[in-house]
């Protein structure tokens, strides 16, 4: 709560403040960087609406408006707070020793038919069963946004122009998203099953934990593009496609804003208010 919620340097803060920069135009952005910038400045304002940027997501609002409280009257986080100590069964609240994987996401592991090898371990500590699921149940939507482009040594970029100023997923990323979401629903139901004994609560609590990770995913994405030179001449920059991280903060919010539509919360099983 404290990485994203800090008045000065919380994520969720930093991306309101960069979007209101790039619409001001106060970044020095390369030919590549131009549209993401664009387009970033576009999805960060308060009160937005996907589809006045995304052809194919619909009139439904960007999922960082669901989780930030720069009005002063609308914490989200409480909600979520009580939302997870509301719970009555020990999975739900009682710790597990996390063996330090901390980030134990698909795009953080590798694997054969023998082994699992995890990489980029934090420090061993407690943490609540569902917390600890949710970086391995973000990822399932998260990892699209970072495949290797072999083309051109970036990320492969999952939207194209669409009707003017609008941008729409490729056919081919509709194709790997709704094989995503049908992973992520066979592991989620799963994981309410064996674990939480099938709780519709735990489910939609979980969905809430992962549209977290993505919104949060999305300013740590700004903040790389920053620290690697982005926004600034690039005259001595050894640094090259740092249009990627604009890219991928993108995809985080189109996927977090997706993943909290009424289609998507019917898919997956979570009662709409």
């Amino acid at each position: 709560m404290k990485k994203n919620y800090d008045p000065d340097k919380g994520r969720f803060y930093v991306l309101h403040r960069m979007g209101k920069s790039f619409r001001r135009r106060k970044f020095n952005l390369t030919e590549q960087e131009v549209v993401p910038g664009m387009l970033l400045g576009k999805i960060l304002p308060e009160g937005t609406r996907m589809d006045d940027v995304f052809r194919d997501i619909g009139n439904v609002p960007c999922a960082l408006d669901l989780l930030s409280c720069t009005t002063g009257h609308f914490d989200p986080w409480r909600r979520l707070v009580r939302e997870a100590v509301s719970v009555h069964r020990p999975n739900e609240y009682e710790r597990i020793w996390n063996c330090g994987i901390a980030d134990g996401g698909l795009h953080n592991l590798f694997l054969d038919s023998n082994k699992v090898w995890f990489f980029d371990l934090g420090e061993p500590t407690l943490q609540p069963l569902p917390a600890f699921l949710t970086k391995f149940l973000f990822s399932f939507l998260h990892s699209l946004g970072m495949v290797d482009d072999k083309s051109t040594g970036s990320w492969v970029n999952r939207f194209e122009p669409s009707d003017g100023k609008k941008i729409a997923l490729t056919s081919e990323s509709r194709i790997l998203m709704e094989k995503a979401y049908d992973a992520f629903k066979f592991a989620l139901y799963r994981m309410t099953e064996e674990l939480f004994d099938g709780k519709d609560a735990i489910r939609g609590l979980l969905i809430k934990y992962v549209t977290f990770q993505l919104v949060s995913d999305a300013a740590f994405c700004l903040n790389k593009w920053l620290t690697k030179g982005g926004g600034r001449p690039r005259g001595d920059n050894h640094h090259t496609h740092l249009e990627k991280w604009l890219w991928r903060a993108i995809w985080d919010l189109y996927i977090s804003s997706d993943l909290n539509t009424p289609k998507r919360q019917h898919q997956l099983g979570v009662r709409c208010p």
